[in-house]
């Protein structure tokens, strides 16, 4: 099983055509890999759909809904 940066990693280099070496944690979107605002908005949608969990669900216990 990939690691979460493994995962983040491959949708940076797929969305930004961006070699692995440059995927970094201490990279930056804007500066160091040439994202610009609508690439940020595309890697958010693809986050969301490679860790989102539509099995997953939440309980509120019934004292803290009411407050």
């Amino acid at each position: 099983m990939a690691t979460v940066f493994e995962r983040v990693k491959r949708i940076v280099v797929e969305l930004l055509a961006v070699s692995e070496d440059e995927v970094v944690p201490e990279a930056s979107f804007l500066e160091d890999l040439g994202a610009d605002s609508l690439d940020l908005i595309r890697l958010i949608e693809a986050y969301e759909e490679e860790f989102s969990d539509e099995n997953r669900t939440f309980e509120i216990p019934g004292d803290v809904a009411q407050n």
